[in-house]
């Protein structure tokens, strides 16, 4: 079974397509998610005029606030495998690409630029480390990306 399909899968993809609206709405983008019934390398693009603008990777967070980044060291972690997909298709494309960190319980969101004309814009940390492999769970030994979000841009969604 998908994770899309499950309840937690579900309410990702609710909290998802919310922030999805109020990027909208904030920036005069319209938001084009990838298919969520299969994996994909990216999560949206960002269009305006018909043409693409930003690649998007974005993450909702239930268990995390700016506090609580805070004393992870403002480090935000995706695997490495997404972020380089992220800066390939945007690089192929000609646009930059951007990380999008919804902390959904507190409604703060961070907005970092990840990559431009193929180069890496913020500070990351790779470590190989064992994390939760999906959102139902379950553990995953691999790459992640621990991206340096203290000159992420702040917004809040509620």
């Amino acid at each position: 079974m998908l994770d899309i399909n499950t309840e937690r899968g579900q309410k990702s993809l609710k909290d998802e397509r919310y922030l999805a609206e109020w990027f909208e709405d904030r920036f005069g983008f319209e938001w084009v998610e990838t298919p969520k019934d299969q994996p994909a390398a990216v999560d949206a693009l960002a269009i305006k005029d018909k043409t693409v603008e930003v690649v998007i990777e974005v993450k909702c967070r239930y268990d995390m606030d700016i506090a609580r980044l805070a004393r992870n060291n403002y480090e935000w972690l995706v695997t490495w495998d997404k972020v380089q997909k992220t800066m390939s298709i945007a690089d192929a494309l000609g646009v930059p690409s951007i990380g999008i960190l919804y902390m959904v319980n507190s409604g703060e969101v961070l907005i970092q630029q990840l990559s431009r004309n193929g180069l890496l814009i913020p500070n990351i940390r790779l470590a190989t480390t064992e994390t939760q492999a999906t959102i139902n769970g379950g553990i995953a030994l691999r790459v992640n990306a621990y991206i340096d979000m203290r000159n992420a841009k702040p917004y809040s969604i509620s």
